[in-house]
């Protein structure tokens, strides 16, 4: 990616409060408004004990295919819950990812290299496999 091309998506995406939620796919046997109506309490927790935000916040998510089960189903119900946009992020490798990802109330898209690019520029070299690290730790806890 050139230095235009970063710049641009750092720009945009310093207009709002980022809100990263990762999940399982498809398969998730969980109903999602259920999962939907849990992240939003929390979040909600989350943002009561904080310095009010001034930027209008963004769910940021992966690009998956959307389904009746799964994240692709979870974060548009949070999204809506909120009251917020979306952001999308494609995997790189995966073509397939980027074309069958929905793009229902998405204004803002990058790609998982993009994401890793902007997030070892703009934060510190180190970010992205510390991110991965604490989201691996977080699935086995949760799984246990």
């Amino acid at each position: 990616m050139n230095v235009r091309g970063l710049n641009n998506i750092l720009l945009g995406l310093s207009n709002y409060h980022p809100i990263v939620i990762e999940g399982m796919g498809y398969y998730d046997p969980r109903a999602p408004l259920d999962v939907a109506k849990q992240i939003q309490s929390q979040l909600n927790q989350h943002f009561e004990k904080r310095t009010p935000i001034e930027k209008p916040k963004l769910i940021i998510t992966q690009g998956d295919p959307l389904s009746k089960r799964g994240i692709s189903a979870i974060t548009p119900l949070v999204a809506n819950l909120l009251g917020v946009r979306r952001g999308l992020v494609t995997l790189d490798l995966d073509p397939q990812h980027s074309l069958n990802a929905d793009r229902q109330n998405v204004i803002l898209e990058v790609s998982y290299s993009q994401m890793a690019n902007i997030l070892e520029s703009s934060i510190a070299k180190g970010t992205t496999i510390k991110l991965e690290q604490e989201i691996d730790r977080q699935i086995v806890y949760k799984n246990k």
